[in-house]
């Protein structure tokens, strides 16, 4: 999918879309002439996307607005990240103590029986001790992001949490363009606000099952695009690719297990 851009891109993608399309092929007629005739048929039709590489006006832009959501998400009663981290550090944390000394013990214990399989790994005669040690080391692992979630948790609904959804939503409707002649916005408008009305009414309009299908799908596609590029700071088609290849896996091994 090459193209001469105005602007650079940091990932392209394309999705099908069943349309109907021309379709002419020559036959003979009655006098043995070969003439020509167009039908309409419905066929998959590539439609091609890309996530732009922002400049710094851009970037100025993304941090106005992620510090406008933390305050308005504050002015709304949502507490600001380093407020709850300081009343956790004057409660002690958000673990029990009971839970506290646990996670310890785990985190104590898991690269002793890391130490301890590899001893074993490489003899075969080991295999079933193998296995047993790497169940535990598997359930230790679980049980420490467990915590780790409990953590987090309370962290995700503070006003900066809120704020970043808030600008991967932002960079996804700023940044996603759509390939026709050459490389558009995929919604019209050259402020955020028109770009999220065009938005709104593309999701209120009525549209038919393959347009909607279409839409779902670029969206989706380009906010994944953006939270990699965003929190990983992957910025190559082919990095951003693997990660979301690593997350396909991921999904496909959950719903197996």
């Amino acid at each position: 999918m090459s193209t001469k851009n105005k602007f650079k891109l940091l990932y392209e993608f394309e999705l099908p879309k069943i349309q109907e399309a021309e379709e002419t092929s020559e036959i003979l007629d009655e006098q043995g002439q070969v003439v020509k005739m167009t039908k309409k048929v419905k066929k998959e039709v590539a439609h091609y996307f890309g996530i732009r590489r922002p400049n710094r006006s851009l970037y100025d832009e993304a941090e106005f607005y992620y510090n406008e959501m933390v305050g308005k998400g504050i002015n709304r009663g949502l507490i600001s990240s380093a407020l709850l981290a300081k009343r956790l550090n004057n409660d002690g944390g958000v673990l029990s103590e009971k839970d506290s000394q646990e996670r310890k013990r785990l985190f104590e214990e898991l690269p002793v029986k890391e130490m301890e399989l590899g001893k074993l790994i490489a003899n075969p005669e080991n295999e079933d001790k193998s296995n047993a040690l790497k169940k535990d080391i598997a359930a230790i692992q679980r049980s420490l992001q467990l915590f780790e979630m409990q953590e987090h948790s309370l962290f995700g609904v503070t006003a900066e949490a809120l704020a970043r959804t808030k600008l991967i939503n932002w960079w996804t409707i700023m940044l996603l363009h759509e390939k026709g002649e050459e490389w558009t916005p995929f919604f019209s408008g050259e402020k955020f606000e028109d770009r999220q009305e065009a938005f709104d009414d593309y999701e209120d309009g009525e549209r038919s099952e393959e347009d909607i299908l279409l839409f779902s799908r670029a969206i989706s596609r380009a906010q994944q695009v953006v939270a990699i590029w965003h929190y990983r700071g992957h910025s190559q088609q082919e990095k951003i690719e693997s990660v979301l290849k690593e997350l396909e896996d991921s999904i496909d091994e959950s719903a197996t297990s």
